[in-house]
């Protein structure tokens, strides 16, 4: 389908793209991890975020608070857990990654080793994730977040922000 640069707003249209299908994009930028995310299509407009991570504050937090660079041959991932019935960060929530010991780096106003769940901030982060299919359980109904890690690839992830909803 070729590349596509964003707008000034850090928006891209496809154009021609078929109605009931999924695209597989990559996303780079300088300075930054690359992405990459699965976009079903429908019938109407559809948008989806992104987020792209800067590599040079991973490279700050991997340094010097999990003393453990990120490597290049592994993966992360980063997100924040919202309360889906109101939408706003969620504080004390653990978060396990599939086939990984260890927990989550939670996150305040800085990282914090010795946090053992989410803050008010809702953020946490798993590095140098070997690349695979994990999945990012939440405490409580084990429903999880199913990812292909990358290696030298980010992901960042919101788990409830959406609301409740049902099928």
């Amino acid at each position: 389908w070729g590349t596509f640069r964003t707008d000034k707003d850090g928006n891209i249209k496809i154009p021609t793209v078929p109605p009931r299908s999924e695209l597989l994009l990559d996303v780079s930028a300088a300075g930054y991890y690359p992405a990459r995310v699965i976009v079903p299509t429908f019938e109407s407009n559809v948008y989806t975020p992104l987020y792209l991570i800067e590599r040079d504050k991973i490279d700050a937090v991997t340094k010097y608070f999990t003393k453990h660079p990120q490597s290049p041959l592994k993966g992360f991932v980063m997100g924040r857990v919202y309360n889906p019935e109101t939408r706003v960060p969620k504080q004390d929530e653990e978060l396990e990654l599939s086939f990984r010991k260890g927990r989550a780096l939670y996150i305040d106003a800085l990282p914090n080793l010795n946090l053992r769940a989410t803050t008010e901030t809702g953020l946490f982060a798993f590095f140098n994730v070997e690349p695979s299919f994990r999945t990012v359980l939440r405490s409580g109904p084990k429903v999880g977040t199913l990812l292909n890690i990358l290696p030298d690839y980010g992901q960042y992830i919101e788990i409830g922000r959406g609301g409740k909803k049902a099928l």
